[in-house]
């Protein structure tokens, strides 16, 4: 079960992204942008627009606002990969390294492993090979959905297979996105670069 934090820059967890503050406060994204727009909470954005929120800035908030501290605090963007094929694992761990510090994740070859994993490592995004043997993504989508403790997962399901019709029934089951096989590191970063801000 390979563990690993992309990047060794230690500074980069002192600044969050809004998905992440939202996770953090177990609110929706809408109410973490309208507290910075309104400015309860400190920040700045980036010259893509994007909002950033310092770390202690937010614990502050918490804490005026009696919002439970949780374990997230400490935690980035928690992806959980999960897939067996030579190729593919060389893509997921080829994007994660390059995130440069910004993701920590972890790996699984099948679905027994994935939901172990699920429950201790407490990912915020899956990356699937939804052609492992014995998985069925639309299953472990709906089931992720189904579950209180699980329904905020975000899932990027790869297949040889998918087609428009075959994609949408998966979005439709849970999937954020559908990849088609062979996708490029590149290709994968900026789609895991999309649950970052």
């Amino acid at each position: 079960m390979p563990r690993n934090r992309s990047g060794s820059n230690g500074q980069a967890g002192d600044v969050l992204s809004t998905k992440e503050a939202a996770n953090i406060c177990k609110v929706a994204l809408s109410t973490i942008v309208y507290w910075f727009d309104k400015g309860l909470i400190k920040g700045y954005r980036t010259p893509g627009g994007h909002r950033r929120i310092f770390r202690m800035d937010l614990e502050k908030f918490m804490k005026d606002h009696a919002i439970p501290l949780g374990n997230r605090l400490d935690d980035q963007l928690r992806v959980l990969v999960v897939g067996k094929e030579p190729g593919v694992m060389d893509v997921f761990n080829k994007t994660l390294k390059s995130m440069n510090g910004h993701v920590d994740w972890a790996a699984a070859d099948g679905t027994f492993q994935a939901g172990q994993m699920v429950a201790t490592f407490k990912p915020n995004l899956m990356l699937v090979d939804s052609d492992v043997p014995d998985l069925d993504g639309a299953s472990l989508c709906r089931q992720l959905k189904e579950d209180p403790n699980t329904r905020e997962i975000d899932v990027v399901l790869l297949s040889n297979t998918a087609g428009r019709a075959d994609a949408r029934a998966l979005r439709d089951a849970g999937a954020s996105e559908v990849l088609t096989k062979p996708v490029t590191s590149d290709q994968l970063q900026l789609v895991v670069s999309s649950f970052l801000s």
